[in-house]
């Protein structure tokens, strides 16, 4: 079928044009097409282009279904009360603007090779493009929707996947992308009211930038390599929890309401210029990456500071909740990073507090690590302290001996002895032994700081 017979079949009242190849370039203007209500292709081949053209018609109804094409497939400044391409076999390119209540995309979850330009359209009531596969090509969708609280306007994404894909504009009352699978997409100054990404493959690289969600936004069990948000709002509650990404960055952004981050896992987090003005949830939170302490001892400079950023405010958050538990874990987090952004030149007073702390008790205030580092501090003091009164020299390794050096030993442990420990009488270390004094003052101040530090250990869940 050619194109004059096609025209002439539509004019005769054939609204339905089934099983046809039709081999030329066809094009349809507001002439053709201005009285009818229903135009159908049903497994249709088309071997070159069609085109339809500045047709204003509310009415009319444009179905293509189970339809094969072997180029371009364009609607250009229409005005239709729906279009629909169901079950597509193959195409190179669809390009549509214009007005529409109704618009439906889907190839029936068989993959396909094109790209698809949603170019600057309003559409009054639905788009939907579920089920929806391009393996190879690009999807792009700009919506010209006015944000109105009469419209029922919803778009429906769920169970598609998309190789590349840019999406701008309102997107609906109701948005629905469950189960919606991308390798790179942005969206940018896209504006949605309720939205649900639940169980979403954001793929490589995902970009929400200038984006705003007015009411729900549901990000739960969702997945991705790289994911930012930068410059959004967030009128109303959101929910990123159970997500697992490698890589979150969410910068220069307001969460108006509550938000929640529970048993969200991540390799790397980053929060820059962040409000959570009611607060949020951070319970059970995994950074993995430091947990990594070759990570954390392999960043250094503005890394550091990035990263120290982040868990301060991730320790505030926890302290509004008043999750002591999860809190104690982003300090010492929080610590270790700043002992990283430090250089012992320029820092010396703070690096050598907080190397102090990682040395007794560890960032993690382990009260155990707190009892070896007393044990052994007192010991290699107590040692010197030994070898400095010379009775190292005249020591037997006998019974009588070893006991005598334990005996001192466990009398040195005692903070406020400060008599001989090496004699059973109540005699201060003689003055002559500058030495000894230096070693046992400073034995004493590493015992002190030892069992502070062990106290605090055991304190840290406290209020």
């Amino acid at each position: 079928m050619n194109e004059k017979k096609l025209h002439d079949y539509i004019r005769n009242n054939n609204y339905l044009i089934k099983d046809e190849t039709i081999t030329e370039q066809v094009y349809f203007d507001q002439i053709d097409l201005r009285d009818l209500l229903k135009l159908e292709f049903h497994n249709c081949i088309f071997e070159d282009s069609i085109r339809f053209q500045t047709i204003i018609n509310n009415n009319l109804e444009l179905k293509f279904h189970n339809c094969s094409f072997s180029k371009t497939l364009e609607i250009v400044n229409c005005q239709l009360k729906s279009l629909q391409t169901s079950y597509l076999k193959k195409i190179e390119r669809i390009f549509i603007s214009g007005k529409y209540q109704k618009l439906h995309l889907d190839s029936n979850k068989k993959p396909i090779q094109c790209v698809i330009d949603i170019n600057e359209c309003i559409i009054l009531n639905a788009i939907n493009c579920s089920n929806l596969h391009i393996d190879t090509g690009q999807f792009t969708l700009s919506l010209k929707n006015k944000i109105s609280e009469k419209t029922e306007f919803r778009s429906t994404f769920n169970n598609s996947t998309f190789q590349l894909a840019n999406f701008s504009g309102f997107l609906g009352q109701e948005s629905d992308f469950r189960n919606f699978k991308i390798l790179e997409s942005a969206f940018f100054g896209s504006e949605f009211k309720k939205v649900n990404f639940s169980n979403a493959f954001f793929g490589n690289q995902t970009c929400f930038t200038n984006c705003k969600f007015y009411s729900n936004a549901n990000f739960r069990d969702s997945t991705s390599i790289q994911l930012f948000f930068e410059s959004c709002f967030f009128e109303s509650f959101s929910h990123f929890n159970q997500s697992k990404f490698e890589n979150l960055q969410i910068n220069y952004t307001t969460f108006e309401k509550k938000t929640s981050f529970d048993r969200l896992e991540v390799n790397t987090l980053e929060l820059y210029q962040t409000s959570f003005n009611q607060g949020s949830f951070f319970d059970e939170l995994n950074i993995k990456s430091i947990s990594n302490k070759k990570y954390i001892k392999s960043i250094t400079g503005d890394e550091a500071l990035k990263l120290r950023r982040t868990l301060r405010q991730i320790k505030q958050e926890l302290q509004k909740t008043e999750n002591r538990i999860d809190y104690n874990r982003f300090r010492g987090y929080e610590l270790q990073a700043y002992y990283q952004e430090l250089n012992w030149k320029e820092n010396f007073k703070d690096k050598a507090i907080l190397w102090a702390t990682k040395t007794s008790t560890g960032f993690e205030h382990s009260w155990t690590k707190a009892l070896r580092f007393v044990l052994t501090g007192a010991l290699i003091f107590y040692s010197l302290f030994f070898i400095s009164e010379k009775y190292m020299l005249s020591l037997n390794l006998d019974l009588s001996s070893l006991k005598d050096f334990a005996s001192g030993y466990f009398r040195f442990l005692i903070i406020t002895d400060f008599y001989n420990p090496l004699e059973q009488k109540r005699i201060f270390i003689d003055n002559s032994n500058t030495t000894g004094w230096i070693i046992f003052i400073l034995g004493k101040i590493v015992l002190a700081f030892g069992i502070y530090e062990m106290t605090q250990a055991f304190r840290k869940f406290k209020a």
